[in-house]
């Protein structure tokens, strides 16, 4: 076995287990003792208590998510395996056909390069004369294109590498977000267009089968995929290959990034994206059936409940702003679409940036053909909250695929600007906090240390430094730090005081089980499994009471101090499912004796099941 196959304490001896294992936490308590006289007082001088706390009250939820585990569905895991396999395969076939390349390595970076931008750039040398060595065969395809950017962290864009005399010694990226922008540069040359977005496709297909699906084992002899027991497929490596006997995923949680967010490892469960759901379904085509997340499935007797802070990043955007025209907007933002009083700051801001005649909302600017003007101004908006500026907020839209120019993306700035002016000084003291250039205005004097606090307290430290692109990169992390912080900080809050009713609920049944479970945290959202008979009372009264009205937020500066305003309340969005991802249909919900469609209460809009009406939701009824 490799070591990385003889993870924990396997098949170990109780008399060797048992005082280990009492040794380990004896000696990590009596490390605490020796150390908690620090939370007092850091190197800044200010007490760190509170973060510590916020910490500790969510670990019975994280042990909780580390006992439980999630169920996988083998069957979908088996299918979905197969189905990515052969569109890789068939994808890797094409594009070898399409470059008369019979043995190119898509996993080669120089095979790759020279593809891209010939041998000179790629850099394969002959041994013995040094020259530039050609790796493709004589009537291969070179499409000779020049890089975007840069391997360098952060990336140095290739124009500007090449004006400065250092393109030789540089090394190109190929990564998805450079093919992105290639294939958006080169839309008028069909082979370089189509070439260059087949490797980015098999990028995808290949990410997944490199970290959630995995192909499955292979009998030496017979060359057939070796089954299990139950029948299905047994796997080496991926999701499936973590599985425990009863048929569970753990994932691992830690609570140490430095904005308070948690991160999952051993296997991440927090990574599989729904986002690239689109891609999968136009490389699988109708052999994407079930999505990624739905091979994770509910416990018998139980369905998985998804809540979700609604629009976390703009609400914290504008309490931490302190700007009243964007406190009541993110607010009203956060109610259902058909509320009288709903406002959806991306089409507004579209509508005003643009000065489009039309009504502000989605089906305003589909009705003048501008609706992908919206997806601009949420990219932009999203941007200006890690500290992008108009050139890099269309790069990062162009890897999504929207069209936006550098004037475009410009105008939506100026729009948010002027609707909000509250943000300005607001992100320009985050920046200034993070590179000690921060005066403080009571006392007129620059402090000795950079930090910032958010509204609960967590503080975020940043080095002294003179290198100008850590400034930058330290001025970027600083504006989204009291943002991302907050919705972190709210999430651990909102699990502690969960986990502390679920622990009372225990001891007063004497049992060692409650209706509801942990399962996981996915950064604004939290994934439980609760008990067919209690999902309405789970999500009309328990999740209202304590995700949302028990953790008030109140603003506060970048120190720490209160402002005097709030409290706040984040919104909440459920969803409720059998297979993760996958909203119940009407017919299976009245099956399971749950309630139907959607429902709103205290902040709160619940969505239990849909109507089975398209050809998706067919597709996906639970055999």
């Amino acid at each position: 076995l490799s070591d990385k196959h003889l993870e924990g304490y396997g098949e170990c001896p109780d008399e060797i287990l048992a005082p280990y294992g009492c040794y380990d936490a004896d000696v990590t308590l009596r490390l605490f003792y020796k150390f908690d006289v620090l939370l007092d007082e850091d190197f800044e001088r200010n007490n760190c208590r509170e973060a510590f706390w916020e910490s500790q009250i969510a670990t019975p939820a994280v042990l909780d998510i580390h006992l439980n585990g999630i169920l996988v569905d083998k069957d979908r895991v088996d299918f979905l395996s197969a189905k990515f396999l052969e569109a890789k395969l068939n994808l890797e076939s094409k594009i070898r056909k399409q470059i008369n390349w019979p043995n190119f390595n898509i996993r080669s970076l120089l095979d790759t390069k020279e593809l891209l931008f010939g041998e000179v750039i790629a850099g394969r040398r002959d041994k013995d004369t040094g020259e530039f060595k050609r790796g493709r065969p004589a009537n291969a395809v070179c499409l000779n294109i020049e890089p975007i950017f840069d391997t360098s962290k952060p990336p140095k864009p290739w124009s500007q590498l090449k004006m400065l005399g250092q393109d030789k010694e540089a090394s190109p990226s190929t990564n998805k977000q450079a093919l992105s922008l290639l294939a958006q540069e080169h839309t008028n040359d069909n082979v370089a267009f189509n070439v260059i977005n087949n490797l980015r496709d098999y990028r995808f297909l290949d990410q997944v089968l490199k970290t959630i699906l995995r192909p499955p084992l292979v009998d030496e002899q017979t060359e057939e995929e070796i089954r299990d027991d139950d029948g299905n497929f047994s796997y080496a490596d991926g999701l499936a290959s973590m599985l425990c006997d009863d048929g569970k995923v753990r994932t691992h949680i830690y609570q140490t990034k430095e904005t308070g967010r948690w991160s999952s490892a051993r296997p991440n469960l927090q990574n599989i994206s729904k986002q690239r759901d689109p891609d999968y379904k136009r490389l699988l085509g109708e052999h994407y059936k079930y999505s990624l997340r739905s091979v994770l499935k509910a416990s018998p007797g139980y369905v998985l409940v998804e809540a979700d802070y609604v629009g976390a990043e703009l609400f914290g955007m504008a309490v931490m702003s302190g700007d009243k025209t964007m406190i009541d907007h993110a607010t009203r933002n956060q109610l259902p679409e058909d509320h009288p009083d709903y406002y959806d700051i991306h089409s507004n801001v579209a509508v005003f940036a643009f000065k489009l005649n039309c009504a502000p909302t989605k089906q305003g600017l589909d009705s003048i053909g501008k609706k992908h003007l919206r997806i601009i101004a949420k990219s932009v908006i999203f941007g200006i909250a890690y500290g992008r500026q108009a050139k890099a907020i269309v790069v990062a839209a162009k890897e999504q695929k929207v069209n936006i120019t550098v004037e475009e993306a410009q105008s939506v700035i100026n729009a948010i600007f002027d609707m909000y002016p509250g943000l300005i000084p607001f992100f320009e003291e985050c920046r200034n906090r993070a590179t000690g250039m921060f005066i403080d205005p009571v006392t007129g004097e620059q402090p000795e240390f950079n930090y910032l606090c958010n509204c609960f307290g967590r503080f975020r430290r940043f080095p002294k430094t003179n290198d100008m692109a850590i400034r930058s990169e330290f001025e970027r992390q600083a504006m989204n730090y009291p943002l991302q912080s907050m919705i972190a900080s709210a999430v651990s809050r909102a699990m502690g005081k969960m986990a502390y009713r679920r622990a009372a609920m225990i001891e007063k049944s004497k049992t060692n089980d409650t209706y509801f479970r942990f399962l996981l945290q996915i950064h604004d959202a939290i994934l439980f499994e609760v008990k067919y008979d209690k999902v309405s009372h789970f999500c009309e009264k328990f999740l209202p009471k304590y995700m949302r009205n028990s953790v008030p937020i109140y603003p506060t500066n970048l120190d720490g101090m209160p402002t005097g305003d709030g409290p706040y309340y984040l919104g909440i969005e459920v969803e409720v499912m059998e297979h993760w991802g996958e909203k119940i249909t009407d017919k299976r919900a009245k099956e399971l004796g749950l309630p139907t469609g959607s429902a709103k209460t205290d902040g709160v809009v619940i969505h239990y099941s849909k109507p089975l009406e398209t050809k998706d939701a067919k597709s996906i009824e639970p055999r």
